[in-house]
């Protein structure tokens, strides 16, 4: 994760790595839509937060977040989530 040093989140921001199993997709890389995950959170785990964040994410941390609040980057081949603070649902 050290290729997104140079990209600072923004106040309410973090950027999140997404879990490989939220994305189900075939060999040939044709997305599937799964009706067993239809769940609305997704899973991943945090790369960066802006101090003051109001759930005291830190780098490292496990987080569950809303499937339709984020804006997706990619950084050298990795793919990482812009998440608004407000569609954190939960930390573990």
């Amino acid at each position: 994760m050290r290729e997104i040093q140079n990209i600072q989140a923004s106040k309410g921001k973090l950027i999140i790595k997404p879990e490989e199993n939220n994305i189900q997709k075939t060999e040939g890389g044709i997305l599937l839509a799964d009706e067993k995950n239809s769940v609305n959170a997704l899973l991943g785990t945090v790369v960066q937060s802006w101090e003051g964040n109001e759930h005291g994410l830190v780098a490292g941390d496990s987080v569950y977040f809303s499937r339709y609040g984020y804006d997706q980057i990619n950084v050298k081949g990795n793919t990482y989530y812009i998440v608004s603070e407000a569609s954190i649902l939960a930390k573990f």
